[in-house]
Parts: C-alpha cells; structure tokens; sequence
C-alpha cells in the first residue's frame, strides 16, 4: 500500500511542477515585455512571444485574463513599438494581438461563465462577446486591463485593419480587403461603435469581389446609417443591375426617390427607367422635377422634348428643343430631332393632300401650303445639324428632300455628291 501512495505523490508532484511552469512563463512573458520596453531589444520580444505562446497552450494558463493580456502587449508592441526590422520579422502581429485581446476580453469577464466558452471564430460567438462587454453591470477580473484594451488597444488595431484593407485592395484583393474591413468594423463594434467608412469600403470591397449579398448589405446598412445621403441608393441600385435584378433596382431607385425628392441623381435614374419603359407621363413628371433643378441642363431639356415630339405635343418639343440648342449651339441631336420634326410634319401635309379627291381643290391647296410651310421650316435645323455633323447621312438625305421641294437643283446635286460620292 505504501508503495501505491508514494506513486501516486509522484504524479501530483509531476503534475503539478508542469503547472507551475506555465505559470512562470506567463510572468516570464510579462518581464520580456518590460524588458523590450525599455531596450526595445527584438530578442526580448520574441522571447516573450514563445513563453506566452506556450502558456497559451497549456490547460493550467490557457483560460487566464492574464495570459491574454500579456500576450496581447507583446504582439501590440511588435505591432506599433517595435523598430521596423523587429516588426518585419513578426509579420502576424495585428492578428495575433487582436486573437489574444479578444480572448483577454472574454475571460476577463467575472460573472458570466457562457461568454468563456465562447468561439469568437464564429459570428455567434462575437455577437455574444460584443452583447457581454456592452452590458454596464457586467464584472470584470481586472478593469484597468479592460479599460487599457478597450479605450486604446481596441481602435488602433480597427485603424490598422482599415489601413491593412486598403492596401489589400489597392493590391487587387478584394477579398482579403473585405476581410480586414470585417475585423475592423466587429472591433470597433465591441467598442460599441460605428465606422461608416469602414462599411463603405465593405461594401466596396464585397461589391469587387462579387460577393453581392454582403455587398448588399452593407448598402442597406449606409441608408440606414444616412451614409453619404441619396448616392448609396444609387450605388445600391447599380449593383441590383448588375446582378440583373432590374426590378429591384427600380425598387430602390424609388426608395430613395421618396427619401430624397429632390435628388437630381435619382430624379434621372428613375427617369431613365420610364424611358427605357415607355412610361411617357411619369417620364415627363421627372424631367419637370430635374430641370427644375438644372435649367441649364440641355441633356435633360432636348430628353422633355423627345417625350413631346412622340406624344406628338409639337409646340411644347419645338420649344425644348430650340432651348437645348440655346444653351448648347453645337447639340446636333437637338437640331436634327427639330428639323426631323418639321420634315416629318410636312410629309403628313403632303400626303393629306395626296389622298383627297382631286376635286377638293381648295383642301388640296391649304395641305400643300401647310406641307411647304414645314419643309421650309426644316431647312434652318436640318442645315445646322449638317454643319455640326457633315458626316451624317440621315440629314444630307432630308436635306436633299428638302431642296427638291423647293426646287433648288443646284443645292440637291451638291448634297446628292457628298451622301453619294459622285
């Protein structure tokens, strides 16, 4: 029997000298750090990094705050202190520091023994850290350790995800990008904080690297953030377009519209749909809205008139397109969509007269004035729309139709040699 009891001893003892050793790593670690601190020696920070990558390893040490939280300095100060070759050689210094932080942070916590099993791998488990430390009754091992972390250590580290991000798209990484938005973006939340920029760049990043449903996500959590006004519902429904979901597109457009009315940008956006749509009447309520507020627009002024000359409201398209082509002299579109308008109405005047009996002389005589009237109306625009443009075979065409009209055969051979060649 007494043999049985002295080997059982022996195992205590064996057991409990590992124990103690990892346990003196992670004071040993905390004297490295110290030591690095005031000689900023690489090899004392190293040294701190082995010791507490065991401790971090070991059952005896590897739920301790205090490991964490040492280990979290070490790696922090590779991160920001170390001098440039020291911090070269420890290349996972930001991930290493944010892994022992966020573990501190967890077992640091005194009355809630869930949070400790948490897998902060998982978003469940970082939902459940960020729910924990922003609750204000929540007890901690060491409030100093979580106050350091916390109020310094935490957005450092979200900047140099930001900064990481960056680079990483800039180097035509998307989704590493997107990556180290993410991290940036759950750091700063435990923070109990929002960074727009870095859900911007997220999405951005998601948006790159076609992961739409995030990058729709981070879209709708702009708008809902009022991130940079009425654009994100434009940039939202782009992407909706591009994964050729236009009905969704459309649906935001109108969203935004009805969040900001007055946005020239969306007020075009959804003009184009009702164009794109034949949707004539609500086309022209945006255009009325938008050169409301740009008048001087002549894109969006000659667009009213178009809608005029299909609806076939003439006086009101003559007008829009002699004002577009008051405020831009060289708009070949307008002047040739003015004298096609002419052109066009004088046609429907010569065949008017064309199908009346010919008996109806007087009749005959009034729709072939009219038709004369139009053709010569034509000439200015159409003419202008040349000069503009000397290459266009729909207007030297019309043209050399308007000067057979009139019976100018000098100006007809001279168009029908520039459309022809001969």
């Amino acid at each position: 029997m007494k043999t049985k009891t002295i080997a059982l001893l022996g195992i205590a003892l064996i057991g409990g000298s590992t124990a103690f050793a990892q346990k003196s790593k992670v004071i040993s670690a905390f004297n490295y750090n110290k030591s690095f601190q005031r000689d900023k020696d690489c090899s004392e920070l190293k040294k701190g990094i082995t010791a507490i990558e065991s401790a971090a390893n070991e059952s005896s040490t590897n739920t301790w705050a205090k490991t964490y939280y040492y280990g979290g300095n070490l790696y922090f100060n590779a991160l920001t202190a170390a001098p440039e070759e020291c911090r070269a050689s420890i290349p996972n210094a930001l991930d290493k520091s944010m892994e022992f932080y966020t573990k501190m942070l967890k077992y640091n916590v005194e009355d809630n023994e869930s949070i400790k099993n948490a897998d902060l791998n998982t978003e469940a488990g970082r939902a459940m850290l960020k729910n924990v430390i922003s609750n204000k009754q929540t007890k901690y091992e060491d409030s100093d350790w979580h106050r350091d972390v916390m109020g310094y250590k935490i957005p450092v580290m979200a900047n140099a995800y930001i900064n990481k991000g960056v680079e990483a798209f800039q180097n035509k990484d998307p989704k590493g990008a997107l990556e180290n938005f993410e991290t940036s973006i759950y750091l700063t939340e435990l923070n109990n904080r929002i960074d727009t920029l870095a859900i911007y760049n997220s999405a951005l990043a998601a948006e790159n690297s076609q992961q739409y449903d995030k990058a729709l996500k981070y879209y709708s959590k702009l708008i809902e953030l009022n991130h940079e006004g009425a654009k994100v519902y434009g940039y939202k429904a782009a992407l909706y377009r591009k994964m050729g979901d236009t009905t969704s597109a459309v649906s935001t457009i109108q969203e935004g519209r009805k969040a900001y009315p007055e946005d020239k940008a969306l007020i075009i956006e959804e003009l184009d749909y009702y164009l794109q749509t034949g949707k004539s009447v609500e086309a022209l309520k945006n255009l009325d809205l938008a050169i409301s507020k740009d008048p001087e627009n002549s894109l969006l002024v000659f667009a009213r008139g178009t809608i005029h000359d299909k609806m076939e409201n003439f006086e009101k398209a003559e007008a829009d397109y002699k004002k577009a082509l008051e405020l831009k002299p060289d708009y070949f579109d307008a002047a040739y969509n003015l004298g096609a308008m002419y052109f066009n109405q004088a046609a429907v005047y010569n065949n008017k007269a064309n199908e009346l009996n010919y008996k109806e002389t007087t009749k005959i005589k009034e729709a072939t004035a009219k038709a004369q009237e139009y053709f010569a109306k034509a000439k200015g625009p159409l003419k202008k729309a040349h000069e503009i443009d000397p290459s266009d075979r729909a207007t030297m065409d019309s043209l050399m139709k308007v000067y057979i009209n009139e019976g100018d055969n000098e100006n007809y051979k001279i168009m029908k040699a520039k459309l022809t060649g001969k």
